[in-house]
């Protein structure tokens, strides 16, 4: 049985090893955009995949039964001025009374990293991790240490869940305005252990295919013209003066 969530859930975590901050003031659920970057069918977190390693399973084998606070619907990416967020919607939002599961998706590949150069995780509460939540942007492609995120859970009104995690975009060069996020590819893993250790992440419950790229935009405000006060023109009229004589008013 899956635990239900309340809409707009919010767990700001940071690293591992790292106490949770206070509470903060609920925000709105984010909007499922028209255009994702990725699309994954409903029904396929069955374990059914290459786990990750190369087996011969194909991906988005849909069954009967599955596990749904693990299955991918939709990842997608937004920006403003100070921070990026990817956000997983998935069949039901966390947490599962089954498990804790590693939501990640990679992105960005490089030369020095199979997957990609940067790996988005979060890991949500359950039973089989013994530890805090967290999101973190790793990148495997220089020598950093993770970025301390934050991770939201929401509820949406027909009642999946949406995971997000946000990030600084002073974090990483590839934020810039004009960047791009390249090459999506996103999973989700059973987790177990504690935060001292860090969690294990396997077997790979549901994966997705390579999904199209996000360009960050910034916005720029508009500035409006003031308009000048003044008297209103108005159409001319012709006044008759003493003398038989116009004047055009």
């Amino acid at each position: 049985m899956i635990a239900r969530r309340t809409l707009g859930l919010v767990l700001t975590v940071g690293l591992i090893g790292i106490a949770p901050a206070e509470a903060q003031e609920e925000p709105p659920p984010p909007e499922v955009p028209a255009v994702v970057q990725i699309e994954d069918p409903a029904g396929d977190s069955n374990y059914l995949n290459s786990q990750g390693v190369g087996l011969p399973f194909g991906g988005d084998q849909t069954t009967p039964a599955d596990l749904t606070v693990s299955d991918i619907l939709k990842v997608w990416w937004t920006n403003d001025a100070e921070t990026i967020s990817a956000h997983f919607q998935t069949e039901a939002p966390p947490p599962s009374s089954n498990a804790a599961y590693l939501f990640r998706v990679f992105t960005n590949p490089g030369t020095d990293a199979e997957d990609g150069c940067l790996w988005w995780e979060a890991v949500v509460e359950g039973p089989t991790f013994q530890g805090d939540p967290f999101a973190r942007l790793r990148d495997m492609c220089a020598e950093t240490d993770p970025v301390e995120g934050t991770l939201t859970i929401s509820t949406l009104e027909d009642e999946t869940g949406v995971i997000t995690i946000t990030l600084p975009r002073e974090s990483n060069a590839a934020f810039a305005a004009g960047g791009t996020i390249v090459a999506p590819i996103a999973e989700v893993r059973n987790a177990t252990g504690a935060t001292g250790a860090g969690p294990v992440t396997a077997p790979v419950a549901d994966d997705t295919k390579v999904g199209t790229d996000y360009t960050i935009v910034d916005e720029t405000k508009k500035k409006k013209k003031k308009k000048k006060k003044g008297k209103p023109k108005s159409a001319a009229s012709l006044v008759l003066l003493t003398g038989g004589s116009f004047r055009v008013l």
